[in-house]
């Protein structure tokens, strides 16, 4: 087999930590569909296609560098003494984009947005972006994406409880505690520049890494790190790769399965279909200034002036982490438009109508 052609889109270093005995050559998971658990799976074979990333290896040789810097800030953190630095925290945050954007999952969404752009305006068939071609649009964002998120506050997560974290096939996660909230269904979806963001990739089983929106959540972070001591902490953070993992779970101990299949079957009927969801509108109106777009189906948007946008849907867990909390007088930023509710950094002069600090407890739904 040529070099670099077994691609990984969960890279095996950020496996190995789950491995057994942490060698990176077998790990245990917990597949969906059989509803079983597979005990000594070949890592090789994990999260991976030929190719993933095209022949060219242009990117498969530049994400070496950062999996690289991703390895050794693992071993560092392994270490007792250990406080997070500045530069594991940049190393962490741009590990984390890499894997949100990198994943089959990722792509797949993609793909399926070019799909239904073509069937609904008759475009022409080259339109169509399959899967491959949609790794190669998506890697180029990276850098934007790591800038989306660097106002967010990162700290990581120590695991004290008898319970170890797991890893999955798509295992960065992006959720929202206060968007995700019942009743907050008009704010439409989370997204990485939305107020109440929460970033989470698990580093080993016994470390997680967290980013959030530090004007909405308070966290007990010392020295950069969060002592988690509550089995239903872990367990908490640990559903949300049951939510969006696309097949498998990973885990070090096989004696984990049986209570990995038992949760799976309790949050079985939280998971989504679909991670997107594409939305039409044709004109319903233009009176030579404004024109006005109705939502409809994607069967009447088809060969009419439309327009289509794709909306990220992201799973309602059954709780959050305890020491996940609310901040005192936590703010987020409104220009009273469809941008919604965003972050400080992100309610800038680029938009036509400013923005004002507004309190969460001032906003009534």
């Amino acid at each position: 087999m040529p070099a670099l052609k077994n691609q990984h889109f969960v890279p095996r270093c950020h496996l190995r930590p789950f491995t057994l005995d942490g060698e990176g050559v077998a790990i245990n998971l917990f597949n969906f569909a059989r509803r079983r658990a597979v005990p000594n799976a070949p890592v090789k074979n994990q999260c991976s296609a030929d190719y993933f990333y095209g022949k060219d290896l242009h990117y498969e040789k530049k994400m070496q560098l950062i999996e690289g810097l991703y390895s050794a800030a693992i071993s560092r953190i392994s270490v007792p003494s250990y406080n997070l630095t500045s530069d594991d925290r940049e190393v962490f945050r741009a590990f984390w984009v890499l894997q949100h954007l990198r994943t089959e999952a990722a792509s797949r969404a993609f793909a399926a947005m070019s799909d239904e752009v073509v069937d609904t305006t008759g475009a022409p068939e080259e339109f169509r972006t399959s899967l491959a071609e949609a790794v190669q649009l998506v890697m180029p964002t990276v850098p934007e994406m790591v800038s989306a998120v660097e106002d967010l506050k990162v700290c990581l997560l120590r695991n004290r409880s008898t319970v170890d974290f797991f890893t999955s096939d798509d295992p960065a996660i992006c959720t929202n505690r206060w968007y995700l909230r019942p009743g907050h269904e008009r704010l439409g979806a989370p997204g990485l520049s939305k107020s109440g963001t929460i970033c989470l990739l698990p580093l080993t089983p016994r470390h997680l890494f967290l980013a959030y929106d530090g004007d909405v959540y308070s966290l007990p972070v010392a020295n950069g790190w969060v002592c988690v001591k509550r089995d239903s902490d872990v367990r908490m953070l640990n559903q949300q790769q049951l939510l969006t993992a696309m097949a498998n779970v990973y885990f070090r101990e096989i004696g984990d399965a049986t209570s990995i299949s038992r949760e799976f079957d309790e949050i079985e009927a939280r998971r989504i279909p679909s991670k997107h969801r594409i939305n039409h509108a044709v004109l319903d109106s233009d009176d030579g200034v404004t024109k006005r777009y109705r939502v409809t189906t994607a069967e009447e948007a088809r060969g009419q002036d439309a327009l289509i946008h794709s909306e990220k849907l992201y799973p309602r867990p059954s709780g959050w982490p305890d020491f996940i909390r609310w901040r005192a007088g936590a703010v987020t930023y409104s220009n009273g438009t469809g941008v919604g509710y965003v972050r400080r950094a992100h309610a800038d002069g680029t938009w036509s109508k400013p923005f004002r600090k507004i309190r969460l407890d001032a906003i009534r739904f």
